[in-house]
């Protein structure tokens, strides 16, 4: 009878870790897809960013000059381009890259007697 016994613990304990392997890899696995998924959420929010500071940027040259012209700016982390549409009432779009992520600003502008109004700000999915 103890012949039959004796290799009942290394059994279990050849499960257990065997079970304990399985659970690390899954661990590990998530966690590097979880970073993946990050570092991809960064990118877009610093297009985000680029699109959004470049269109500041862009507002702050149109109360200097009205005339102000569509351009295009490279950064470190990415390029951005500006373009405006109309005379009195303009639509300025800022496009940005970063990575592989591109995201839109979009700004609509009204100059009357000297007074310049942003009527709306929107991201264009």
């Amino acid at each position: 009878m103890k012949k039959l016994r004796s290799g009942q613990a290394l059994v279990f304990l050849l499960v257990f870790v065997m079970i304990s392997i399985v659970y690390t890899s899954a661990a590990i696995v998530i966690i590097a897809v979880n970073s993946s998924l990050v570092t991809k959420a960064q990118e877009g929010e610093r297009a985000k960013n680029l699109a959004e500071s470049a269109m500041e940027d862009t507002l702050l040259n149109l109360l200097r000059v009205p005339n102000y012209s569509a351009m295009s700016i490279s950064f470190e982390d990415g390029d951005v381009t500006i373009d405006i549409v109309g005379d009195t009432q303009k639509t300025i779009t800022a496009t940005a890259t970063a990575g592989k992520f591109v995201r839109r600003v979009e700004v609509t502008t009204q100059l009357v007697d000297n007074i310049f109004t942003v009527n709306s700000w929107k991201e264009i999915y």
